[in-house]
């Protein structure tokens, strides 16, 4: 009886709807940056000699808060709530976060 449900739910949530605000959300900062006037290819450069250490903490801060929302929901549902489904719900957390 949940098999039509759940069929019905990754219809809803194609992967194939993510590509045009993916698409947008690379496009419009790329335009952005490309028509100011003071932009030269040289600054564009400067993303790359970021600090990667840096970077990586910026990541693991993203995968710990992750990591608390699961637990959170884990917690919150008394563990009715497997850890794949806990995980997928942060995942729209997220996705939805960064849409909005």
């Amino acid at each position: 009886m949940e098999q039509p449900q759940a069929k019905e739910v990754l219809n809803t949530l194609n992967v194939r709807r993510i590509w045009l605000p993916l698409l947008l959300s690379i496009s419009v900062p790329l335009y952005l940056f490309i028509s100011d006037k003071d932009f030269t290819w040289a600054s564009f450069r400067l993303i790359a000699e970021a600090d990667w250490r840096y970077l990586l903490l910026a990541l693991l801060a993203v995968i710990a808060r992750d990591i608390g929302y699961i637990l959170r929901l884990r917690v919150i549902t008394h563990g009715n709530l497997g850890w794949i489904g806990s995980f997928y719900i942060t995942m729209l957390w997220e996705f939805s976060s960064a849409v909005t």
